[in-house]
């Protein structure tokens, strides 16, 4: 999935992510190759989902590649997620996201519970941010 957001890759680059609704209570992160990211996405019933990403490329202010799953060594759950930002010639950019999940039942179940939507919503949430900041 992929959408237009009017500001600099600069800009988007320092914007978290989440899904409507949830907040995120963050218990390690280290941002850098191999490095983790662990935390809490709080639904807004309180229910506490736990997750870890490690990132496993990163190319400022163009792509971050990660390894995302729930909070245990080895999550056979686990799945990449590939984020690009090309900045556009009008000084838009394009940010991308793309999963890969190690089985078509894996892609399937996640699609079924709104993953779609959930990446748009966090777009959206981007692009909030870029009209904040950048005015």
């Amino acid at each position: 999935m992929s959408s237009l957001l009017p500001g600099q890759n600069r800009s988007i680059c320092r914007t978290g992510s989440g899904r409507r609704g949830f907040k995120i209570e963050t218990k390690e992160i280290d941002i850098r190759v191999d490095g983790v990211w662990r935390f809490d996405m709080l639904a807004p019933n309180g229910q506490r989902f736990s997750n870890r990403m490690r990132f496993r490329r990163i190319e400022p202010l163009h792509l971050i590649e990660i390894d995302h799953g729930s909070d245990m060594n080895d999550d056979p759950a686990r799945f990449r997620t590939t984020i690009t930002f090309d900045e556009q010639s009008d000084g838009k950019t394009v940010i991308t996201l793309r999963q890969l999940h190690p089985t078509k039942a894996q892609r399937d179940r996640t699609i079924g519970f709104g993953a779609v939507e959930y990446g748009y919503q966090t777009l959206d949430k981007w692009a909030r941010h870029v009209e904040t900041v950048t005015g």
